[in-house]
């Protein structure tokens, strides 16, 4: 009886493994063609072009040229030579990451990157101008000329982002437009950014030895600015929102057409010229330039200084001034001058929403 179950049993199980196999077919076994890839190209990882001897040959003047528009970066740090700028870009729309990478020079060395070549022919030197650079993420110091420059006027579309420039004759000319965000520029013996028709914004310009910041037309927001030979010298444009501290001139110029809004301007023009001060307005009458809502203290010789001279025309109003050397306030006749409150009793008795404080 037993036997005769286990028969049964068998082809029972028989009959099942029959009908999956006919259920399951696995088809041809037959390969559709030779093997190929699986894997992506370095290019599809990493669809840019490293800066090396190999894709960006250098020349007599240079150690490496950008000569075609596209993406690079570095792999490593670059050391420069005497006699050569570093990087020199001859097209446009490049961008250059660093790569978190320092590009550093040596004595007798030029620029760190270029973006222009200047050509002389039969005695004229023509400058080509460069559009849409970006240069980021990393360090340009040491260079015995600019770590960045560019110095035709044409130039438009540059961003420098997330750079730390030190150590340079100037941090980073560039005659043309663009925007400089989020970067460093610090201990370079002249200028630390001379930036025209730019954006400027939340950058540390440290220990300069001449202007922290130069710059025309420009909107420059957000910045700290310490330590530097002169602070923000700006022609036109607006300056808010900046910490303008220790500078050894003043602390903000601002020519004519320049809106100075909400700074801190404290302890500026340790030397106590007699034409300085925490924030120095001078300019023609032909754009009016308005200063409001700045803390100015401690600053020597003057707190706001207006200078006639060229007969500029000046708001200045809602601003809080205090402890300055010589006076808080040189305004002279022909401006606008919101009430100037400065009751020794702490009491706030100007009630003009335009009234300015003197302390």
């Amino acid at each position: 009886m037993k036997f005769k179950n286990h028969l049964i049993v068998v082809a029972m199980l028989g009959g099942f493994f029959l009908t999956a196999n006919a259920t399951f077919a696995q088809g041809s076994l037959t390969p559709p063609g030779g093997p190929a890839p699986t894997m992506k190209t370095a290019d599809q990882i990493e669809p840019r072009t490293i800066v090396n001897a190999a894709n960006t040959p250098g020349d007599t003047t240079n150690s490496f040229i950008i000569s075609k528009s596209g993406s690079y970066y570095l792999t490593t740090n670059i050391l420069g030579t005497t006699g050569k700028s570093g990087i020199e870009i001859t097209t446009n729309d490049v961008t250059l990451d660093l790569n978190g990478f320092t590009l550093q020079g040596v004595a007798g060395s030029v620029n760190g990157v270029n973006f222009i070549g200047d050509t002389s022919f039969l005695g004229f030197t023509t400058s080509y101008a460069r559009t849409n650079i970006t240069v980021r993420n990393g360090i340009i110091r040491n260079w015995g000329g600019d770590g960045i420059h560019s110095s035709s006027y044409s130039g438009q579309n540059f961003l420098l982002e997330q750079l730390k420039v030190c150590f340079n004759s100037t941090g980073a000319l560039i005659n043309g437009s663009g925007v400089a965000r989020d970067c460093f520029f610090a201990n370079n013996s002249d200028v630390g950014l001379n930036f025209n028709n730019a954006l400027i914004s939340n950058c540390t310009v440290n220990n300069n030895g001449s202007y922290a910041v130069f710059a025309n037309n420009s909107t420059i927001s957000g910045c700290f600015v310490q330590n530097n030979g002169s602070g923000i010298s700006a022609n036109g444009g607006i300056v808010s929102g900046c910490l303008v501290q220790n500078n050894t001139n003043t602390g903000i110029y601002a020519g004519s057409g320049t809106d100075v809004i909400n700074n801190t301007c404290r302890g500026n023009n340790s030397l106590n010229g007699a034409g300085a001060g925490g924030i120095l307005i001078s300019g023609d009458a032909v754009r009016s330039t308005r200063v409001e809502d700045n803390l100015v203290t401690a600053n020597g010789s003057h707190g706001i200084l207006v200078d006639n001279t060229f007969g500029s025309k000046v708001i200045v109003i809602k601003n809080s001034v205090s402890g300055n050397g010589a006076s808080n306030y040189v305004v002279p006749s022909g401006n606008v001058l919101g009430p100037i409150a400065n009751d020794s009793t702490g009491a706030i008795t100007n009630t003009s929403p335009w009234g300015n404080f003197s302390f």
